[in-house]
């Protein structure tokens, strides 16, 4: 395993670009059904702070050809999830997590999520606050019968965060992501 930084990730959820940025990133299947647009058309017509992205996920011109977007020392989050480890690494071409030490998932070009079902989402992100949350929300794997609690959850993270979307539809958008398919 690769070393990391441990970041703040505090400060990362009171940053709107880190919130726009992360949202675009690991939801790439949300999409507003009834208008035919994807999350990421919607969040990208917002202004997002390129410099602030660039200096968390450590681009810079030549990563991909040198590394394919991956870097050897990656900022990351760590939270407790009750007792197991569970950390983010933000690389140029890839947001990658890990739950005790092992891959869980990525949003690069393996890219794999929705490992989590419902209710290990709920025994590990019961200590976390909602904010906080949007971090494990990625991982959720959530069944079409789930849908109402599982937008109950999504809604109540994005309520935290000032995006140029409706919380509902956002909610929406990122149900479409997290359900399994």
């Amino acid at each position: 395993m690769e070393s990391r930084k441990t970041v703040d990730h505090i400060r990362l959820l009171s940053n709107t670009s880190f919130i726009h940025w992360f949202v675009m990133s690991n939801f790439p299947e949300g999409i507003d059904e009834e208008e035919d647009i994807s999350l990421s058309e919607i969040l990208s017509s917002s202004p997002i702070d390129k410099e602030y992205i660039d200096q968390l996920t450590q681009f810079y011109d030549g990563v991909f050809d040198e590394y394919d977007g991956y870097v050897e020392c990656p900022n990351a989050i760590r939270l407790d999830l009750n007792g197991n480890v569970y950390e983010v690494e933000f690389h140029p071409g890839d947001t990658v997590y890990y739950l005790n030490g092992e891959q869980l998932g990525c949003t690069g070009p393996e890219y794999f999520t929705r490992k989590i079902p419902l209710d290990r989402y709920r025994e590990f992100s019961d200590n976390l606050s909602s904010k906080e949350k949007l971090f494990l929300l990625p991982m959720l794997k959530a069944a079409v019968e789930e849908k109402e609690e599982v937008f109950q959850i999504i809604d109540e993270i994005m309520q935290n965060f000032d995006l140029p979307i409706e919380p509902e539809r956002l909610s929406k958008c990122i149900w479409e992501s997290v359900r399994a398919r």
